[in-house]
């Protein structure tokens, strides 16, 4: 009788923790932050995004893509944890400056740009060979030991201090354009002393 009467108690909590309007102890969703960005060697058009976890200096899980419109700019709402990212850019075409040729990307021909996503929280990051060039460095300094924020952060500002700009935030320009005619193109640019 004490055991029938002890499984019947069992069995009653059970039903009573399983009660309507209980979200079982769920945290609640995350919230949505947005990765946008431009990707540019010239615009990029058409072009493959596809943001992916940077985990341990190398592409983790995919966190969500799109497709670059003819400017080249991206927007991707992301609903993740807090983490370092890779952007990856494959395909499209572009139109070369100097000769007015478009140039279609082939297989195999991929821009990256590393950062540092705080999930809800928007993030703007520029796809370039600059950020080529940081993402590479970062991968490297993970691959020695750094961890990815600190490696993401110290290459970002290797690169940009080299340049003397922030690559991975300024927008370029196409400065063979009309369009750009009115724009500072020294917006970005250390001031002279």
């Amino acid at each position: 009788m004490i055991i029938k009467t002890a499984c019947l108690l069992m069995v009653s909590i059970v039903l009573l923790a399983c009660s309507p309007g209980d979200t079982g102890g769920l945290p609640p969703e995350r919230p949505a932050g947005t990765i946008s960005g431009q990707a540019v060697a010239a615009a990029i058009s058409n072009a493959q995004v596809t943001v992916y976890g940077f985990v341990n200096g190398v592409r983790g899980t995919r966190l969500g893509g799109t497709v670059t419109d003819n400017r080249g700019a991206y927007a991707i709402d992301v609903r993740a944890p807090s983490q370092a990212i890779l952007v990856e850019i494959s395909g499209g075409d572009y139109v070369e400056e100097a000769s007015g040729v478009s140039v279609a990307l082939t297989e195999g021909q991929i821009l990256h740009a590393v950062g540092y996503y705080q999930s809800g929280q928007p993030l703007t990051l520029m796809v370039t060979p600059l950020t080529h060039m940081a993402a590479a460095l970062a991968e490297f300094k993970v691959g020695n030991g750094m961890a990815a924020a600190q490696a993401i952060a110290e290459a970002g500002t290797a690169v940009s201090e080299f340049f003397s700009l922030d690559v991975q935030t300024i927008r370029p320009a196409m400065i063979t354009s009309a369009n750009t005619a009115a724009i500072d193109l020294s917006a970005g640019l250390p001031e002279d002393s």
